[in-house]
């Protein structure tokens, strides 16, 4: 799951699971780059904070060096077939000018 932080603007990548995880991976393509970022545990999930810019954003979890997809996502497969999911990036509120 991803979502975007009103007060921070980063977006927060998670990924639950009721299996033991030894290391769980956010792999992420954005402008025909590839980023790695190993994700944190906490408590039953593990997350990951990001700065992104606002558009699409390609992303699956690597889990146990096993690439899954967001199951709340939408399921796409990349070029080399393995499984991702796409996430639309919105900027945060905007605030209105002071006078």
């Amino acid at each position: 799951m991803c979502c975007t932080d009103s007060v921070t603007g980063e977006t927060l990548f998670s990924f639950s699971s009721p299996k033991m995880i030894g290391e769980v991976v956010l792999e992420y393509f954005i402008n025909h780059k590839r980023c790695r970022v190993p994700m944190r545990q906490q408590a039953s999930e593990w997350i990951a904070r990001i700065a992104l810019s606002p558009g699409w954003i390609f992303y699956r979890f690597e889990v146990d060096g096993i690439p899954r997809r967001d199951r709340q996502g939408n399921k796409l497969k990349t070029t080399d077939g393995r499984p991702c999911s796409l996430a639309v990036i919105n900027p945060g509120p905007r605030l209105p000018l002071l006078s």
